[in-house]
């Protein structure tokens, strides 16, 4: 497994700072890497990749755009509510492939996944919007660590 325990900030930064920021983009790219090894490939073979977990829901991994040095995905659980599809937490993430790091990006709140619901309403109230979807999605891809999902 790679930890991003390693990853040692070149300097002090506050919450909610830019560098912070950044050390988080940094630590959401290696905690990434043990969902999705294959991320120097950039393109999926398919736009749509499935993983499947016996711990947990289907993880789904969207393809939205790629250039040179980025990548757009969109990562969710596809759930039923109420006969409903409901995409929950639904985040768009960047890949800075030449930076080594992942931005998520998300309008969403109202999370649905108890897990995602518990990690997120942790960090709401403490952190800037940029701060929340990163917090969220670096917890998130601990929890996906921790249940086994990867997409090969």
């Amino acid at each position: 497994m790679i930890s991003d325990s390693l990853i040692v900030p070149d300097c002090i930064y506050r919450r909610g700072s830019f560098s912070g920021l950044m050390t988080i983009y940094e630590s959401n790219y290696i905690k990434f890497l043990n969902i999705y090894p294959n991320i120097e490939l950039r393109v999926p073979i398919k736009n749509i990749l499935v993983s499947h977990s016996d711990n947990d829901h289907d993880l789904f991994l969207t393809l939205d755009y790629e250039d040179r040095y980025t990548t757009s995905i969109n990562l969710t659980y596809r759930l039923e509510l109420n006969d409903e599809l409901v995409l929950d937490p639904n985040l768009n993430l960047k890949i800075y492939h030449d930076a080594k790091l992942i931005e998520a990006n998300s309008n969403h709140t109202n999370y649905i996944h108890s897990k995602i619901k518990k990690i997120a309403n942790k960090h709401f109230k403490e952190l800037n919007i940029k701060w929340k979807n990163n917090i969220m999605l670096n917890k998130w891809l601990d929890y996906m660590i921790d249940v086994k999902h990867r997409f090969s």
